[in-house]
């Protein structure tokens, strides 16, 4: 496995739309992608939970959990212990960290969500107890990052991609850069290209949560 060459500027900084607020993913959150990543034909998927510290306007990811020995997973498939999930959500809380997402790898160079993952986190989204507008859901390809990752705001019925506007050097390589992110869906259709931007203004965390998100 290349080494993740650490304390080389290794965080991610990207804008959610035209929101105002931006997500960062600290080198350990990236180290942790990069270690799972499916590299080999042996390897199956692996995945977990996303938890941050709000200092708005930043959604600062600090910690992602996962894999655990009860999930199952294949080679092309990944299925949660959700018991152990929700042990993570409750631990966390207690450590001042919020539960914002999901995490999990694909086989493919360039990750992209399939139809269950696009369900699976609308699901997730109504069932779970929050106060946020949406969640983020992570895709890591075989790709290095950011390359092969796909990284998304997702509400009960939509995912909305945000893609890098801006070059980043690979984590497999020495240091990389901070990339901007913008709404991807709908990108040569401008009636979808609109909605798109219409769902990315709204924030992560509205106005009207975040007296809620800060006890």
């Amino acid at each position: 496995m290349e080494p993740y060459r650490e304390g080389s500027g290794g965080v991610i900084s990207l804008e959610i739309g035209q929101s105002g607020q931006s997500l960062a993913f600290s080198d350990g959150v990236l180290k942790h992608f990069n270690l799972h990543r499916q590299r080999h034909f042996w390897q199956k998927e692996a995945g977990g939970l996303l938890f941050a510290r709000f200092q708005l306007p930043m959604i600062d990811i600090t910690v992602a959990t996962g894999p655990r020995r009860g999930d199952r997973r294949s080679r092309y498939t990944y299925q949660p212990d959700e018991r152990a999930e929700q042990r993570e959500i409750d631990d966390m809380f207690w450590r001042g960290l919020h539960f914002v997402g999901c995490w999990h790898t694909h086989p493919e160079e360039i990750a992209s969500p399939s139809h269950i993952d696009r369900r699976n986190i609308a699901d997730c989204v109504r069932r779970s107890d929050h106060a946020l507008n949406g969640f983020i859901m992570v895709i890591v390809g075989r790709s290095p990052i950011p390359e092969g990752m796909y990284v998304s705001v997702c509400d009960q019925s939509s995912v909305y991609q945000l893609e890098f506007s801006r070059k980043a050097v690979p984590i497999d390589g020495s240091a990389f850069g901070a990339g901007d992110l913008a709404c991807q869906g709908g990108r040569n259709d401008p009636a979808a290209r609109e909605n798109c931007n219409d769902a990315t203004r709204r924030s992560l965390i509205g106005e009207e949560n975040r007296r809620l998100l800060r006890r």
